[in-house]
Order: structure tokens, then C-alpha cells, then sequence
């Protein structure tokens, strides 16, 4: 982290880390994760763990644990829209505010 930087700035960063590997970020929000992680050790490790967990972890897990025959059953349409629905209010909210 560079000294100008503010403690926010680099918890920021360290969130980018996240969702640049979900592919979340804006162009310039990568741009500015790019530089940041040029500079910033702990970034940069964090950076790669993310893709460590995207890569290697979340195939592990998927290989270990099979849908159930109650699981494959059950219908969550109900239960999906209502968590949809409540994002969307929740990213409504922080575009008004």
C-alpha cells in the first residue's frame, strides 16, 4: 500500500480482489486493481488466493458433494425470486443514496 493512500482505499482494493475474479469489475476498476496490485504484497497475495479458490477450491468442492435425490426434488423458484427480488431493492437503495 502506498503511504497516500487512506486504511479505506486498501480495504477497497482487497474487495476488488474478489470480484475482479468473478468478473464483477468496471474496466477502470480493473485498471486501478491492476496498478494497486503492482505495488501491494498483500494484495497481490490475497489477489491470488481468490483465484485459488476459483480455480482448484470450488472444483474440489463441486467433485464432492453430489446433489442429493431430495436435493435434485425440491423446487426453490419461490425461495430464488425473493432473494433476486431483495438484491435488486438492496442495489436500488445504494443508487438513491
Amino acid at each position: 500500500m502506498h503511504r497516500t493512500e487512506a486504511a479505506d482505499d486498501h480495504e477497497r482494493f482487497k474487495e476488488f480482489c474478489a470480484l475482479a475474479q468473478a468478473g464483477s469489475l468496471g474496466v477502470v476498476d480493473q485498471r486501478e486493481v491492476r496498478e494497486h496490485l503492482k505495488n501491494c504484497d498483500t494484495c497481490r497475495r490475497i489477489y491470488n488466493q481468490y483465484a485459488a479458490i476459483g480455480s482448484e477450491g470450488m472444483a474440489f468442492l463441486s467433485g464432492c458433494h453430489e446433489v442429493s435425490e431430495e436435493a435434485a426434488r425440491w423446487d426453490d423458484r419461490e425461495v430464488r425470486q425473493k432473494l433476486l427480488a431483495a438484491i435488486q431493492q438492496e442495489q436500488a437503495y445504494k443508487i438513491r443514496s
